[in-house]
């Protein structure tokens, strides 16, 4: 714990982490809920279609999504650079870029994960009782004042199960990373379980790895009880 505290490589591999965290929890939270809003009370044409489509990809594995998004995203033998090229551009390096390889990974995140919070979202939509919106209605509440009195306020302890749920899964992602840009360029798109992995099987230092798991674990922790709070 000692030598992990001045372990440079360690804490760079806990700000990617804390950033991608923030960031693909709050899109998602914000993305699902707009989804479920749209698709939860028959208001447009085909809406089980649509549904299927938005979860299917969460019925995908994380290497299945990262194995496919790299041939879109790819420097050279990606679809959209391909794309570009033809049109008279150049490429641009989605996956090489450290900046932009970071906002992939988020964007990708948010494609596969956001389906399934969406039916979680779409099941609490529909526990409320429709009585409370009739009655908003004939008293003459606009359609902005019945989401923050109405349903933002019964759909709390529902939206409370999705930030969680997203935060452990944004924390322990490893797949996709793995698979889309191996942690890089550099290290900057290098999480802490990737740096737990590396450390454990392919520097044989258990002890070391196993540090890194009880801070990981505290750091989830004590996100928790602050989403609780």
């Amino acid at each position: 714990f000692i030598e992990l505290a001045g372990d440079e490589v360690f804490w760079k591999t806990f700000s990617n982490t804390i950033v991608y965290s923030f960031f693909t929890v709050a899109l998602i939270m914000v993305y699902a809920l707009a989804l479920a809003l749209l698709l939860y009370k028959n208001t447009i044409k085909g809406e089980k279609l649509f549904r299927s489509l938005f979860y299917i990809p969460s019925l995908l594995s994380m290497i299945t999504v990262g194995i496919a998004w790299r041939f879109i995203l790819g420097d050279e033998m990606g679809i959209i650079n391909y794309l570009l090229r033809a049109a008279g551009g150049n490429g641009v390096r989605w996956l090489t870029d450290s900046k932009l390889a970071m906002v992939s990974i988020i964007l990708v995140s948010i494609w596969a994960q956001a389906g399934y919070y969406m039916v979680v979202l779409i099941a609490g939509l529909q526990a409320i009782p429709i009585e409370l919106y009739e009655a908003a209605k004939i008293d003459g509440a606009s359609a902005p004042k019945t989401f923050t009195s109405i349903t933002l306020p019964l759909l709390r302890s529902t939206l409370l199960v999705v930030l969680v749920l997203a935060t452990i899964a944004s924390f322990k992602a490893y797949e996709l990373i793995s698979v889309m840009t191996k942690g890089g360029p550099g290290y900057a798109t290098k999480f802490i379980v990737q740096q737990v992995y590396q450390v454990a099987f392919l520097e044989d230092r258990m002890g070391y790895a196993s540090a890194m798991s009880i801070v990981l674990m505290l750091i989830l922790s004590l996100f928790t009880v602050l989403q609780f709070k």
